[in-house]
């Protein structure tokens, strides 16, 4: 694949998006140079996941097309799918985001390089998506699919083998209004086979979390040059910012990693 991004081809988005986490989480993706991308099924809620797929299904019911039985199978497929996402956001130091995804004193904002991220998900086979927070938007976008595939399916009933990848883009994005504030993107896996692509696990609050890496730093495929997403860290909330900072600020030298640190600009509470 030509690592060359074509700007008419890919999202438009902020210069950078952020990745909030804890220590463990920090530490994780300074040394191993990639963020873990959790199955979509072990999100906090995946109910909005489910909803898209519950939409689509009713489209299809509703076209009446001797397609529709057919479509409605692989929708069904889809929500036990290996889809893995990471979580990113256009906001560097969101509260709401530190108290969902840090403590008060164990927080930090990885910023990451839009276009490098762009960069690393083509070469991978990744998408990168602005979530979507518009009911309407979320109807128009299932029932345009559902109508362009059904009016494309082949004569045995089949669908095209990229509706799955879309239909799963569109649920994955979807996202309830109450959440726009966090102006979230995310890094979507295609739908991957476990045989041919193990997944790794970590340990949940309930359950064991499969996940897969995503890497901030890769290699051209002709070798000429390393692209590199990391750019910065933000302190989150915490009672010794400037020791939070100096730390941070030696740990990225430590791993070898160019990027700034600084503070949140968020004042201190035990939330």
């Amino acid at each position: 694949m030509d690592s060359s991004v074509d700007e008419d081809s890919v999202a438009q988005g902020p210069s950078k998006l952020y990745h909030y986490t804890r220590q463990q989480g920090l530490l994780g993706i300074a040394e191993s140079s990639a963020i873990w991308a959790s199955k979509i099924q072990y999100f906090n809620d995946q109910s909005e996941f489910h909803l898209a797929l519950d939409l689509a299904v009713e489209l299809c019911r509703a076209a009446g097309s001797i397609f529709s039985d057919s479509m409605i199978r692989d929708i069904e497929s889809m929500r036990f799918a290996n889809i893995f996402v990471v979580s990113l956001s256009a906001e560097p130091d969101l509260l709401s985001q530190w108290r969902a995804y840090g403590e008060p004193g164990d927080a930090y904002s990885v910023g990451l390089d839009f276009d490098a991220i762009q960069a690393i998900a083509d070469l991978g086979n990744w998408q990168l998506l602005e979530c979507i927070y518009d009911a309407q938007d979320h109807h128009d976008a299932v029932s345009d699919l559902i109508t362009r595939h059904l009016q494309g399916a082949a004569d045995d009933g089949s669908v095209r083998p990229s509706f799955l990848e879309e239909i799963s883009a569109v649920a994955v994005s979807a996202k309830h209004p109450s959440f726009m504030e966090e102006r979230e993107w995310r890094l979507v896996s295609g739908i991957m086979d476990e045989k041919r692509s193990p997944f790794h696990f970590r340990g949940g609050r309930y359950t064991l979390i499969p996940y897969m890496e995503f890497p901030v730093a890769v290699e051209t495929e002709d070798g000429s040059e390393t692209i590199e997403a990391f750019k910065e860290v933000i302190v989150g909330p915490s009672p010794y910012p400037e020791l939070s900072i100096q730390s941070c600020a030696g740990m990225l030298r430590h791993f070898g990693i160019v990027g700034d640190v600084r503070r949140s600009e968020s004042t201190f509470r035990a939330w």
